[in-house]
């Protein structure tokens, strides 16, 4: 009997301390999301990524019908861009300004409700949204390069 109740609370240990990798899109999270996006001009052709609070990363198409999933980040590194950008006041930033290449960011909160901030190149009054933009963007790009010294030339 004694082996069996080992067994039990063994098993019972393993199915609870297995953690499941859910994967969601930007329409059912539950949480907030963070739409990074960039472009414009003669082309028309936008960049833009959405990032959930969880840490996953997705790669919108121009006409926003295909959400791809890409390298995102660790949950605690997203809460602490989500935290950034409370913590800078972003959301009280009221800029809407548009050029022929435009940026913007767009917080959606667990409520669905947006803010969102749109400007052109050094703009003047939205250099903090630049520094933030720049800063997402970059460890973005970091995260999706392909490592060189793992690639097979040919």
């Amino acid at each position: 009997m004694k082996f069996s109740s080992v067994s039990v609370l063994c098993l019972c240990l393993i199915i609870f301390s297995c953690k499941t990798n859910e994967v969601h899109t930007p329409e059912d999270f539950e949480g907030s999301r963070l739409v990074l996006s960039h472009g414009g001009g003669f082309a028309g052709t936008y960049k833009t990524y959405c990032l959930l609070e969880n840490g996953q990363l997705f790669k919108i198409s121009n006409d926003f019908k295909s959400k791809s999933p890409v390298k995102g980040f660790k949950k605690a590194i997203a809460e602490q861009i989500f935290s950034n950008y409370e913590i800078l006041g972003l959301g009280l930033e009221k800029v809407e300004s548009y050029g022929n290449l435009n940026y913007s960011i767009t917080m959606i909160n667990e409520r669905g409700e947006e803010h969102k901030s749109i400007w052109g190149r050094d703009q003047e009054g939205a250099e903090k949204l630049q520094l933030f933009y720049n800063n997402i963007m970059s460890q973005i790009r970091l995260n999706n390069e392909v490592d060189a010294t793992k690639v097979e030339v040919q």
